[in-house]
């Protein structure tokens, strides 16, 4: 994130999880969760951005 001076990025996904069935992989980069932009947010911000998305989180990845 921000804090970090990089965008957003998927470090591991866990093999046979929803996020790989999904077609997530490492290295993907989040540019939105849910409508919101990932490009200003730090790390702490997009956790609990992804806590407040509820039963259904929408994920924009960029590969």
């Amino acid at each position: 994130g921000k804090d970090f001076g990089c965008p957003l990025q998927i470090q591991k996904v866990n093999p046979s999880s929803l996020a790989e069935r999904c077609g997530m992989q490492a290295n993907d980069y989040i540019v939105k969760i849910g409508q919101t932009s990932t490009e200003h947010l730090k790390h702490p911000d997009a956790q609990e951005t992804i806590k407040q998305q509820n039963n259904t989180l929408e994920l924009t990845l960029q590969r």
